[in-house]
């Protein structure tokens, strides 16, 4: 659908309690531009669920979780060869925290190719602010963040891919 019908029930929808907005398959610039400029100019978001509102919210592609801001995010994984067979293994365990290493650009590529298989909330843990965007860019969901960057380093990606510091 062009972008002014992908934006036409978004007032009904954040008055229903939607409080994430974005597109998916079919959607381009041009609809999420729209999106940006609608939400601007006519939407007031609800105020969030109480029963939410002192959780952290995650999301993978398909699913949302909402984690206890004292959540232990475990040992991460390191993006190699196996990366595709632990992430299946962690998949029977889902919406445990999957705590994953960047340390360089071949890494980026393992993650993009196995990206699918997270199933539960995702944590990186990198050194490198350019790297850890670069992978947020790639990642269809909201991550968390636990490494050594200063948050001087981290609030932009916080602003721009919705990171949790």
């Amino acid at each position: 659908c062009p972008p002014e019908v992908f934006t036409a029930q978004m007032a009904a929808m954040a008055e229903a309690g939607v409080e994430i907005f974005g597109g998916c398959c079919g959607t381009d610039r041009l609809h999420i531009r729209a999106l940006a400029q609608r939400a601007g100019e006519e939407i007031m978001p609800a105020s969030p669920h109480p029963k939410y509102s002192d959780l952290l919210p995650c999301a993978t592609e398909k699913n949302c979780f909402f984690l206890d801001p004292a959540v232990d995010v475990g040992e991460p994984i390191p993006c190699d060869d196996r990366l595709e067979s632990r992430l299946e293994e962690l998949a029977e365990d889902e919406g445990a925290v999957i705590s994953i290493a960047l340390q360089s650009e071949a890494d980026l590529d393992c993650f993009a190719d196995c990206q699918y298989l997270i199933s539960g909330p995702l944590c990186f843990v990198c050194d490198d602010a350019a790297l850890l965007e670069q992978a947020l860019r790639l990642y269809q969901g909201r991550a968390m963040y636990d490494g050594p960057l200063p948050e001087d380093a981290l609030l932009p990606l916080t602003l721009r891919y919705g990171l949790i510091i």
